[in-house]
């Protein structure tokens, strides 16, 4: 099966992103992406331990254009440092070894921050990314739904960045 790809000169997508169902994918690089009309799904890759997309700044047109990130089983973080806004909602669920995730430029939400499902992802990340979009005045719903992440861990702020200490 594939097990890496790369769009290098890729800026845009004009409807759908879907990056699912492959078993065997261990990378991906979009390093030029900057928009997603529509959905982006990054769903079911087994073999997956992280990514990136560091130019991607808006997902969707629509209400219902939305960021999902599922069903990961061996994703331990993601970095879409640079998105700004989703028309729609976000989800990072059931992703059973995802420790941390960069959305810290993330300032518009549409729908729901649904970050629920994911058994060591310190629930006080969560928390503090939806105080971040709510202090932007850009959450569309009331929040997040939901959990059980992990409530065991205790984050604190190091040289600027929230950390999650989890025993």
């Amino acid at each position: 099966g594939l097990t890496s790809f790369a769009l290098p000169a890729l800026t845009s997508v004009g409807g759908h992103l879907w990056v699912y169902y492959n078993d065997a994918l261990t990378s991906f690089s979009l390093p030029a992406l900057m928009t997603v009309d529509s959905d982006l799904w990054v769903s079911d890759n087994d073999a997956l331990t992280s990514f990136e997309l560091p130019a991607l700044t808006d997902v969707g047109e629509g209400e219902y254009d939305n960021v999902s990130v599922k069903y990961n089983d061996a994703l331990v973080s993601f970095d879409l440092s640079s998105l700004t806004r989703v028309t729609g909602s976000v989800f990072a669920r059931f992703n059973t070894v995802l420790t941390s995730f960069d959305l810290s430029a993330l300032s518009s939400v549409g729908g729901f921050l649904d970050m629920t499902d994911n058994d060591v992802l310190a629930q006080c990340l969560i928390d503090a990314l939806v105080e971040q979009v709510k202090a932007a005045e850009g959450m569309g719903n009331d929040g997040s739904i939901g959990g059980p992440n992990n409530d065991d861990c205790t984050c604190t702020e190091v040289a600027g960045v929230l950390e999650a200490d989890c025993p």
